[in-house]
């Protein structure tokens, strides 16, 4: 693959006597394949519009744990998601139950959840805030209707267990999948198991992992597909474009 990406537009276009547009195409689907196989689709959670891009992923999509809105306006602004579901509880609970440095007074939550609403509402029907828990929410989706399902949530092993459960089911085939701090550590921001969590369930699926080289890394998966038929993929939709 190493020797396929060094295969440049020149090259193309004197060698094999292709039209320069032809060409430049050409080279930009092997430097998607390349970064793919590589595991170099993305480097931060801010470039996973790209990859829902590149795969086709155009239905809806759910973020849970939102915040103030931030990274949903940022996935609706550089995707082409038809609908986000922005899910978030926006409430304050006991330590025992979510150890986290997201865990904060009431007070902060309301003004977060206004703050969101706010910063969401010029997307009109493609935004949709749902005030309550992971678990609940997860209920309102029927199985495989979903493209792109987002978790940054509680952090803790158990909780990102729950949100597999009740998540995985509602990704359609060939969706992403994606947790938000994958790693595992109990630091003065919280408890966090995501990364156990994500090993543990994937281990047996047979899975490709993709994860973010960054301090605060995600994973995602592109459900019940091998290397090969995402590789495939994305080249059939690049020929697909070639010939319109």
């Amino acid at each position: 693959m190493g020797k396929i990406k060094k295969l440049g537009k020149d090259v193309l276009v004197k060698i094999f006597k292709m039209p320069e547009e032809r060409a430049l195409s050409i080279k930009r689907w092997i430097s998607a394949a390349f970064r793919l196989s590589m595991n170099k689709a993305v480097v931060s959670r801010e470039h996973l519009p790209e990859v829902l891009k590149l795969l086709k992923l155009k239905g809806p999509a759910a973020e849970v744990g939102v915040a103030a809105g931030y990274f949903s306006d940022f996935l609706l602004k550089h995707s082409d998601i038809s609908i986000l579901y922005s899910i978030d509880p926006w409430k304050t609970f006991d330590n025992d139950v979510y150890r986290d440095i997201g865990n904060v007074s009431q007070e902060e939550f309301e003004r977060d959840y206004k703050a969101a609403v706010r910063i969401l509402e010029k997307y009109r029907k493609r935004s949709n805030v749902l005030r309550m828990t992971s678990e609940e929410a997860s209920r309102l989706f029927k199985t495989e209707t979903l493209d792109f399902i987002f978790i940054d949530a509680n952090h803790s092993y158990s909780e990102c267990i729950k949100d597999f459960e009740n998540w995985w089911p509602k990704l359609r085939k060939g969706g992403v999948f994606a947790f938000h701090d994958y790693i595992n550590a109990e630091i003065a921001q919280g408890a966090y198991g995501v990364k156990k969590a994500v090993d543990e369930f994937i281990k047996d699926k047979r899975q490709k992992l993709f994860v973010t080289p960054c301090v605060w890394p995600s994973a995602y998966i592109v459900k019940d597909t091998s290397y090969a038929q995402l590789l495939l993929r994305i080249f059939k939709g690049w020929y697909r474009n070639e010939r319109q």
